[in-house]
């Protein structure tokens, strides 16, 4: 049971890292240079999370002990995150 959780979670953040491709590759096309920042966010926070996970499966798995590694990665999500949704309103108030 815990191995599909795992899986689902793998698998949803691969879709999230690819609708983060795909929407930026929209706001490239329409050129929107403030937009473009934001989806960096996202793209690397997504990767990072993903790698997270990584470390969570192989710390399963393996035996390794890289708990401080995916908090580490869990962390610089959330902050990334953070970062995307303060550029966001901070030029909705511009």
């Amino acid at each position: 049971m815990k191995s599909f959780f795992e899986g689902t979670l793998i698998i949803s953040n691969i879709l999230l890292i690819l609708l983060s491709i795909i929407y930026g590759y929209f706001i490239v096309k329409k050129k929107k240079t403030s937009e473009s920042k934001i989806w960096i966010y996202f793209v690397i926070g997504s990767a990072l999370f993903f790698i997270s996970e990584i470390i969570s499966f192989l710390n399963e798995f393996y035996n390794f002990r890289l708990d401080i590694i995916k908090s580490i990665l869990q962390i610089c999500f959330g902050i990334l995150i953070l970062f995307a949704f303060i550029t966001k309103y901070h030029e909705m108030e511009s």
